[in-house]
Formats: C-alpha cells, structure tokens, sequence
C-alpha cells in the first residue's frame, strides 16, 4: 500500500508470521529480509534521496508479540515496525492505522 500527499509517500507492507521476530546471536531482532525489502521499496520511490519516503512494516500482532519501539533511519529515510491487532471490533483496527497514518503525515485528520 502506498499513501501519498504532496510532498510526502509512505509506503506500507503486510506480513503475518507465527513468529514475528528472528533470534540472532540470543538477541530478538525484526527479520532482517524485511528490512532489506522495505530499503529497496523506499530508494525506488525516493531516487533523487530527499527524505521525503518512509516505510511501514505492519505485522498482525501474533499472541506473544508486540511491537512499539522499532524506528530506524537509515540514510534520510525512516522504517518503522509495528503490529496490529486484528482481534478487535473494527473501529477500534481503523483507529489503530489512523494513528499510524497521523504519525508519519502529522495531520490532525487522515
């Protein structure tokens, strides 16, 4: 999914997994295959590197794992990692990705 306004794109991708983070060396870490594939999705939509493409790895919240802190920048772009519960009555799953939405666009209505 990508969202646009006119200066700004950010781009969303789905993932469900059992197991949303990978052990590596004893420590928790996101799939670091995702993170790659978001990089690539983001330097193909942001070719002239002005900082203006963020990407979103929206994982379904499984029932061990949460995710909240995970924000990087990796050159001027941003990726960020965060769950969503899809056990819930659908208002409240639209006001979790509005939330979101208002967090990389900085709008007080998305």
């Amino acid at each position: 999914v990508v969202l646009r306004d006119k200066s700004y794109t950010l781009i969303i991708d789905t993932k469900y997994y059992g197991k949303i983070m990978q052990e590596r060396y004893d420590k928790q870490t996101i799939r670091s295959g995702h993170i790659y594939q978001m990089f690539s999705y983001i330097k193909n939509y942001d070719k002239n590197n002005l900082g203006n493409v963020s990407a979103l790895l929206l994982y379904a919240k499984t029932e061990d794992e949460t995710l909240e802190d995970f924000d990087v920048k990796i050159g001027n772009n941003r990726i960020v990692a965060r769950t969503l519960d899809l056990n819930q009555q659908f208002e409240c799953i639209s006001k979790q990705l509005n939330d979101i939405a208002k967090m990389f666009f900085n709008q007080q209505n998305v």
